[in-house]
């Protein structure tokens, strides 16, 4: 056969082949025996499929995944139906990006998918980008051919069995039923076995008489040529599950063959984390709990806390909601708990039925004890008048063989609530109540009718005068789908009370109210969530404090880049929190901290939050007029059109004010218009908005500011009067001092703000001194110089008018005090629970005999202050110099657990009972000033926990209960008077004004409450002092964003009275360097808690290296001495650092101290890494007790019955275990080099010096007052060699402070070292060796020297001057020249270059092939300048080929070489470049005849006039003269300009000529600079162009529409109209995408080499230039005749492959690095032309083209004028014109 004849059978094979493919449908087939194939030719080269069926069995097939990886892919999984419920299964990673696995499965039809994940763990749900078409239940899909027997392996004799055999044809789930037979082992018929067909004979029905003896039979399936065979063991007792026992327990069994098994499910509340586990035993996983009748949904989970892998009881037929269904057969009683002497209690039960239905009974009720006066009467229970309360009675009901008891309680009596619930979309009746007392757990109620007016209602009684209400509502698979505000009622007065409730008002109304008068408003926030990648799958986001729904919420809508989710919020919510998460495990977390979005009382709230980025953008609320220095801002918005998006739909909007009126410009990124009013005069004015829409005028009212039907301002003139006086007067950088202010000239209600400008200390140029207090806590950073320093102080009043004076502070300089004297930016800190740390005196043990379990998590332990005393000398030897302790004063000693039938102490100091005196448990006074003075005596400073917002328990009032069951150690009524008047008795918002976690909260916003609860912590500084003068030094402030900032200022103020130096750290929960919720640099805290760092340490030991360092960076370069952040591991109230690094099963195991050792190991090392990079950081490491030995716990979480396992008994054992020793060494090793360089680890920079993600570990210097440290840590288990550069250090000795191995550099400053494993520390720290190390010296100020008088500022003592040893290098010659600008004879400012120095700097910028750079200084920005240059020396410069940069205040001219024509330099001429601006009244003139020519211009800038001149020798005329060639102005806008941009997009550049014609010239704006280029000199103006055309209509394409009219790409069909839904054609398109390269329709003019190639296209065309240049750019190619057809409409695929040709020729980068150009596309891409595919593909990865519905293209659709504006705009985005 020859070459030829091979050539066309090939081709002929491959065609068959990609019908065959696209025709079936189907993932590839291979017969039986073949190999799989991967590959298949095409023309294309080799063409990846996926999955393909390779070798095949009767029971299935091998099956060969595929995937086109990219270079950023570490990891491919594929999972599906077909393996462990979705367990993830890796490919293999083979050339060029390729990966594969292959795997045997059995028959059946299965959705699978592929997920890709990146070096940094993050994944990418790909589905299977070569299977699209084959799809199940929205996943791409598998059918594997083969036979199918479903059957359980056990069959119980004297049963029947269903039997689903089928065969699977390997076309989606068609099948088709096989022959069965059945027969013995040996293959021998069976006697009392038969096989029936069920229905249409797939289904068999296997009955087994009762006669057959026990073994194993086959059951064979056949079909064609294929044989199945299955072994059935024959048993009389069958494994079943679940087994209800007699004696009120279930066991649950199962066969899972893996290690671990665990149930989860409604009897654990669907706690994953707490799931329980299961036994294995010969095989068989097992589990016996009591549980009540009913029924109880459940699964089972292979792994602890993860759902990966979870399955159904493969033993239970009965399924519920795609979950196994438990079903407990008895007696439901559903009556209440309590009854009321002298009352009557109906009783009520229902029986659970084992087929899991459930109906009402009357059973027989009786007694299980006789009680005097309490009898049963038929469904009733009679408590007669006169029985003693307190007693119990247990009721005993019995029906049909079942029994059933309760115990109930007898009350003095009952109080009667009347609860009556309003909802205005009338669905009250379908919500329910969830009802509790204070102390006592919650229960749900469900109304029992509507009443008349629509308002649901129910009357509910219970003991307490007080109930706790949340409206919930409950659906079928979710108890607490949506709730309402919680809100308490309290009888008034008797017995009862009938309350109102009304939806989203966080208020009980005694009386019915005006449900329509007193409606809320819907409010909600609009979150926009920009992702640059798209990807938004399994993105969420997690709210907190809304006043409605809390928790996840979903995007419900997806434009490109951004996802859109609306959160509802209450009506009384000013903020809320959020966290945007990928998927519900929380291991993908955007910005893992707290952040709000503060909402103030708008209805609706818009914010835009970026990707990657933790600042967000909130639009700002339109306001009632801002008045400020005389002047009024005015802001209008549209509130409906506002929420429609649709603000830009309104014509315009004016101002009218006495009598005048004003054009109001509109601000698009803010959605509002705006105008501000000069030149106020006093009085009282009033004002309207004229709102046009649509063409009509409407007069409105401001809708943020109406009084009366009026809106008004009034303005006057105040004369205030500010005293001001600093105590102390003089301060260190290490202390504070009190600015106080007293004011006269003005009332209270007059003052709008009172601020301070503390610049001249290093703080903000604005801190805010509370207008209550007037007096404000100042801090000064430790780089500012000792002297006298201003304060300015600026009061503004409600008119606007700001008044300032000024105050004084001197700064002094910092005198350290002894050795152990530390500044407070270098505390290192080790925080510890009291009571879990040592026992020092166990004669406190239990002074209250309460008979605490020491082993319960939740008692007390013994600890007190005489056992940390005891270990000073240890925490002295780690390396700490400050210790936090947990609150000294007096706490609740009852059992808080008896809530919960638990143990539940207040060991832990928060729960105060009176702040004035020790808590006993602790010891005494003398014994806590016993431990002040063996700290001090040591160098360790004593950091005292506070709380200032709430009391313990019981502090308001005692539950009945505690009272009726005999809880010994309540508070007694004085202790509880103390607290009269000071404590909350209602809920009044989320965060502050609330009492959380039911805590008593205190009044602090009262001045009274506030005085009363500062003095009580504040009295302790003189209260502990001890003789020696020793007392607290710092406080740890809890709960900090629960109390208002008044408070806080306050307690501020007060402290630093007491003590300057005193300082405070303040929890502010999920605070992070970029989130400290306005504490830091404000006058309250000095210090934060920081929160974010323990992720940023996960993520660094996770190998997540560079970014964790980049954050590190960051955070470094936003601390200092005055607000800093204490960073931390571990604490009493999140999960510690260790634990949280194994799986869910390894926590269980580490726990219970089962935990393999190599694994604990793995933790470890991981703990010591995180370790280093705490301790090496900016910031103040916090140590949490015990992890210094490997100590670590969960936090508690009471609603799955965890306790509080992070909070253990301190392990002193462990100093003497190696298992555990060796991480002690590495903490007391780091904190002894922190202590030795303590500065420069406090207060130096960060830099990154070596180090990768891939290489496993970070090198970086710390460096202070020159002096620098390098810490290099890594990650990996094991040591690597790490080489890098120290600049300026050849040959230089390092001592690593770790290992005091000594380290010496090359002679380039190379220096290589060994890094040990993570689990030998994985940790050096080096340091340029001296004769005598020691600690970075205090560095004292640098005087000022003050001249003398008649002293020359220029004498340098020339006279003494020494030589220079070593002959210095003269510098090298640069090519920029700074020069100052004089004023002329002529008035304006002009320079002179000399010959000689620009010369000089040709020649260099030629070495260097850079432009010479003239930066001319001596002028301002608008002031015009001439700038005159010899024109010889620019001969010269052309000749060298070098261009010049004129470099000025309003920007940078950049003339290219020859731009100047030479031609027109004449010998010893000059040439001169003049920037003038247009005079003002002659700049308007030119303004107002641009926007006569067409009222769509907005002139925004001044205008420039630009222009070169040339001139013989030194005198003559100056000639204007052309330049050669375009030209590039870089002009800086000033902030005026910018800020009236109300669309950058539609913002260019325009060259007016001569005779006032425009040419726009465009440009790009970036950072305030536009860039543009012209051809010619001249004048220039910034202008916006807004073109309305009467046929665009508000919608999606109007921006694009709008955008492309501004950069003058394309006009209307005529001034007026767009044709928005008109056709274009090849020609028009061609013209179109020439505009929008910068093309110009001159630029091919001419014939021969600039006539078209393309046949059709006229010499006289419009658009005859652009075809022709873009034909000769490879952008368009025509047809294979030779013709461009230019009147043919054009298609959208071919615009698409224009658009992406020009793509590639304006990026130079090829479509396939378009990343995500080959995933799935549009499901009609097959119908595109082969020669557009890719393009398609492209323009889809880069968001260019969207389809057109059903992710369709549609690629042969004639595209409309505006579809064709949208994609040519979103192409000028992605190519960045």
């Amino acid at each position: 056969m020859n070459r030829g004849m091979k050539r066309v059978l090939s081709w002929l094979l491959i065609i068959c082949l990609v019908l065959s493919f696209s025709t079936n449908l189907q993932p590839v087939v291979k017969a039986e025996g073949d190999q799989p194939t991967i590959l298949a030719q095409s023309t294309e080269g080799q063409v990846l499929q996926s999955p393909v069926i390779g070798t095949r069995n009767a029971s299935g097939a091998e099956v060969t995944f595929n995937y086109q990886g990219a270079e950023a892919d570490a990891r491919v999984i594929v999972k599906g139906e077909f393996y462990n419920n979705w367990a993830a299964i890796d490919l293999d990673k083979g050339a060029d990006n390729t990966w594969s696995v292959s795997r045997q499965i059995e028959a059946g039809w299965y959705a699978y998918g592929l997920a890709t994940y990146d070096s940094n763990g993050k994944d990418d749900w790909k589905r299977d980008p070569l299977n699209t078409t084959v799809i199940k239940d929205g996943n791409p899909g598998l059918s594997v051919p083969g036979i199918k027997i479903n059957m359980d392996d056990e069959v119980q004799i004297g049963t029947s069995t269903v039997i689903n055999a089928v065969y699977y044809t390997g076309d989606k789930d068609v099948t088709e039923k096989v022959q069965l037979n059945v027969t013995d082992s040996s293959g021998n018929a069976i006697s009392g076995i038969t096989v029936s067909d069920v229905g249409d004979g797939k289904q068999k029905n296997l009955i087994i008489d009762s006669a057959v003896e026990p073994g194993t039979i086959k059951i064979e399936g056949i079909y064609d040529t294929w044989t199945l065979t299955k072994t059935v063991n024959l048993t009389k007792n069958k494994l079943t599950s679940p087994v209800i026992n007699g004696d009120g327990t279930v066991t649950f069994n199962s066969k899972y063959t893996g290690e671990t098994l665990y149930l989860v499910g409604a009897m654990n509340d669907w706690h994953e984390n707490d799931a329980i586990p299961l036994t294995k035993k010969d095989g068989v996983f097992s589990l016996t709990i009591p549980l009540s009748p009913g029924t109880y949904e459940y699964k089972f989970i292979p792994t602890l806390g993860s759902w990966s892998g979870d399955m159904l009881d493969s033993l239970n037929p009965n399924k519920s909601n795609g979950n196994s269904l438990a079903i407990v057969p008895g007696i439901i009683i559903n009556s209440d708990s309590t009854v009321e002497t002298g009352s009557q209690l109906d009783l009520k039960a229902s029986l659970q039925k084992a087929d899991g239905t459930k109906e009402s009974i009357s059973p027989t009720w009786s007694l299980k004890e006789a009680i005097t006066g309490v009898s049963l009467t038929n469904d009733k229970l009679i408590v007669e008048p006169g029985v003693a309360a307190g007693q119990k009675v247990t009721v005993i009901a019995t029906y049909d063989g079942n029994t059933s008891q309760q115990e109930i309680s007898i009350v003095e009596k009952m109080n009667s609530y009347t609860i009556n619930y309003y909802r205005y979309d009338h669905t009250a009746k379908d919500w329910n109540l969830w009802l509790w007392p204070d102390g006592v757990g919650g229960k749900g109620f469900k109304f029992t009718h509507e009443t008349s007016d629509g308002f649901a209602q129910g009357t509910f009684k219970f003991t307490e005068s007080s109930l706790n209400i949340i409206p919930r509502l409950s659906t079928a698979d979710k108890e607490w789908a949506a709730q309402d505000s919680q809100v308490k009622a309290s009888i008034q007065n008797g017995n009862s009370v009938e309350v109102w409730l009304v939806e989203g008002l966080a208020q009980v109304f005694y009386s019915k109210p005006d449900v329509e008068a007193i409606k809320p408003a819907e409010r909600s926030i609009r979150f926009d969530y920009v992702r640059e990648d798209g990807q938004f799958d399994g993105w969420n986001i997690w709210t907190w404090n809304t006043g409605k729904s809390d928790g996840e919420v979903k995007f419900t809508k997806i434009n490109g880049n951004t996802a859109t989710a609306t959160i509802p919020i209450g009506s009384t919510v000013q903020k809320i929190g959020f966290k945007i998460r990928k998927g519900t495990d929380w291991v993908v977390i955007d910005q893992d901290y707290d952040r709000e979005i503060i909402t103030g009382t708008q209805v609706l709230t818009k914010v835009v939050v970026q990707a990657g980025q933790g600042p967000f953008r909130t639009l700002p609320s339109a306001m009632p007029p801002h008045l400020e220095d005389g002047k009024a801002t005015f802001t209008y918005r549209d509130q409906t059109l506002f929420e429609q998006d649709k603000m830009d739909t309104i014509d315009r909007v004016e101002l009218k004010i006495n009598g005048s009126t004003y054009l109001m410009q509109y601000n698009a990124n803010d959605e509002l218009y705006e105008y501000t009013l000069n030149s106020l005069t006093e009085g009282t004015h009033e004002y309207t908005f004229l709102v046009t829409k649509d063409g009509v005028t409407t007069e409105l009212s401001d809708p943020t500011n109406i009084k009366d039907g009026k809106s008004v301002i009034t303005y006057k003139r105040t004369n205030v009067s500010i005293q001001s006086e600093v105590k102390p007067s003089a301060i260190s950088y290490n202390e504070n001092a009190v600015l106080g202010i007293s004011l006269s000239g003005i009332a209270e209600d007059e003052i709008r703000q009172i601020y301070a400008n503390l610049s001249s200390l290093g703080g903000k140029s604005e801190v805010k001194i509370d207008i209550e207090l007037k007096a404000l806590t100042i801090a000064v950073k430790d780089s500012v110089s000792a002297g006298i320093k201003s304060i300015p102080v600026t009061v503004i009043d409600v008119y606007g008018n700001k008044h300032t004076q000024t105050a004084q502070v001197t700064v002094k300089t910092r005198q350290t005090v002894g050795k152990d004297d530390f500044d407070w930016d270098e505390a290192r800190i080790y925080f510890m629970l009291t009571d879990r740390f040592f026992n020092g005196d166990s004669t406190n043990d239990d002074p209250n005999g309460e008979g605490y379990d020491k082993s319960h998590l939740e008692s007390y332990h013994g600890g007190d202050f005489k056992g940390i005393t005891k270990k000073i000398g240890y925490l002295k030897d780690l390396g700490i110099n400050t210790i936090w302790i947990t609150p000294i004063v007096d706490n609740i000693d009852f059992n808080k657990g008896v809530d919960f039938g638990g143990t539940q102490y207040a060991y832990h100091g928060y729960w105060a009972k009176d702040f004035t005196t020790i808590d006993e448990h602790l010891g005494d006074l003398n014994d806590f000033k016993q431990l002040l003075d063996t700290a001090h005596d040591n160098g360790i400073k004593v950091m005292v926990d506070v709380v200032l917002n709430h009391t313990g328990y019981g502090m308001d009032k005692l539950t009945p209960a505690w009272v009726t069951n005999g809880v010994t150690n309540l508070p007694t009524d004085a202790e509880r008077g103390v607290f009269n008047g000071m404590l909350r008795s209602e809920n009044e918002d989320p965060i502050i004004r609330n009492n959380v976690a039911g805590l008593p909260d205190l009044i602090t916003e009262d001045p009274a409450v506030r005085e009363q609860i500062v003095a009580w912590q504040s009295d302790w500084i003189e209260k502990s002092k001890t003789s020696k003068g020793n007392t607290i030094d710092y406080f740890r402030v809890d709960t900090i964003k629960h109390v208002e900032d008044t408070t806080w200022m306050d307690f501020k103020n007060v402290m630093t009275s007491i003590n300057p130096a005193f300082k405070m750290i303040g929890e502010n929960f999920g605070a992070s360097v970029d989130n400290d919720g306005g504490y830091l640099r404000s006058g309250t805290m000095d210090s934060e808690l920081d929160f974010a760092f323990k992720g940023i340490a996960r993520e660094f030991v996770d190998g997540n290296i560079e970014s964790a360092e980049q954050k590190l960076q960051s955070r470094n370069g936003k601390l200092d001495n005055t607000a800093t952040m204490g960073q931390f591991l571990s604490s009493h109230d999140e999960d510690g650092f260790l634990i949280s690094t194994l799986s869910e099963t390894d926590r269980v195991k580490f726990k219970n101290g089962t935990l393999d050792a190599e694994v604990l190991r793995a933790a470890q090392g991981k703990q010591k890494v995180a370790a280093s990079l705490q301790i090496t950081s900016k910031g103040q490491p916090v140590i949490y007790y015990g992890e210094e030995l490997g100590q670590s716990g969960l936090n508690a979480n009471f609603d799955i019955g965890r306790y509080s396992d992070n909070r253990y008994d301190f392990n002193w054992n462990g100093l003497s275990d190696p298992t555990y020793n060796h991480i002690y060494d590495h903490y007391k090793k780091m904190l002894s080099i922190r202590g030795q360089y303590s500065q420069i680890f406090s207060k130096g920079t960060r830099e990154s010096v070596a180090g990768s993600n891939v290489q496993g570990y970070d090198v970086f210097s710390r460096t202070y007052e020159g002096k620098s440290v390098y810490v290099g840590i890594n990650t990996k288990t094991e040591a690597q060699q790490v080489t890098f550069k120290i600049e300026g250090s050849p040959n230089t000795k390092f001592v690593d402070q770790y290992s005091k191995v000594t380290i010496e550099s090359d002679e380039e400053g190379q220096i290589t070292f060994t890094l040990p494993s993570n689990l030998d520390g994985g940790t050096v720290v080096l340091t340029e060796k001296t004769d005598s190390p020691g600690t970075t010296p205090t560095p004292s100020p640098t005087p000022t020297p003050t001249p003398s008088p008649g002293s020359s500022s220029n004498s340098s003592s020339s006279s003494n001057a020494q030589p220079s040893a070593t002959p210095s290098k003269s510098a090298e010659s640069s090519s920029t020249l700074e020069v100052v600008a004089k004023t002329g004879a002529n008035g304006n400012k002009e320079v002179e270059v000399s010959a000689a120095s620009l010369e000089q700097a040709i020649a260099a910028a030629a070495k260097k092939n850079e432009p010479v750079t003239i930066h001319v200084t001596g002028v301002t920005a608008g002031e015009s300048v001439d700038v005159i240059l010899p024109a010889d020396v620019l001969k010269k410069a052309e000749s060298q080929n070098v261009g010049l940069q004129l470099q000025l205040p309003d920007g940078v001219v950049k003339l290219p070489s020859g731009a100047i024509d030479s031609g027109s330099l004449n010998q010893g001429g000059r040439a001169i470049f003049s920037k003038n601006v247009v005079a003002a009244d002659k700049a308007e003139e030119l303004k107002r005849n641009i926007t006569a020519l067409d009222g769509a211009y907005r002139p925004l800038s001044a205008i420039y006039d630009f222009s070169v001149s040339v001139i013989d020798g030194l005198a003559g005329t100056p000639i204007h003269i052309n330049l050669n060639g375009p030209f590039t102005i870089e002009l800086n806008l000033d902030q005026a300009t910018l800020n009236s941009i109300s669309n950058k997009n539609k913002v260019g550049v325009y060259l007016i000529g001569d005779d006032g014609s425009l040419q726009y010239l465009g440009g790009k704006l970036k950072d305030g600079t536009l860039t543009f280029q012209s051809d010619r000199m001249g004048q220039f103006i910034v202008m916006e162009y807004n073109k309305v055309f009467s046929d665009v209509k508000p919608g999606w394409a109007k921006e694009f529409i709008g955008i492309l009219a501004a950069k003058h790409i394309a006009t209307g069909k005529d001034t007026d109209r767009f044709d928005p839904k008109g056709n274009v054609t090849r020609g028009q398109f061609a013209a179109l995408l020439g505009r929008a390269l910068g093309l110009k329709a001159d630029m091919g003019a001419g014939s021969g080499t600039n006539a078209s190639a393309l046949a059709d296209v006229q010499e006289d065309s419009y658009y005859r230039d652009y075809v022709t240049m873009l034909n000769k750019m490879g952008i368009i190619s025509g047809y294979p005749d030779g013709t461009f057809r230019p009147d043919e409409l054009v298609t959208r695929e071919q615009i698409t492959t224009m658009l992406m040709k020009a793509y590639t020729y304006v990026t130079a980068h090829s479509l396939q690095e378009i990343a995500g150009i080959n995933e799935e596309s549009f499901t009609d891409i097959g119908e595109a032309s082969s020669y557009a595919q890719e393009s398609i593909k492209a323009a889809k990865a880069l968001g260019i083209i969207q389809g057109t519905g059903q992710n369709k293209f549609q690629p042969s659709t004639i595209s409309t004028r505006e579809q064709v504006a949208a994609m040519i705009v979103l192409w000028l985005e992605q190519v960045g014109l």
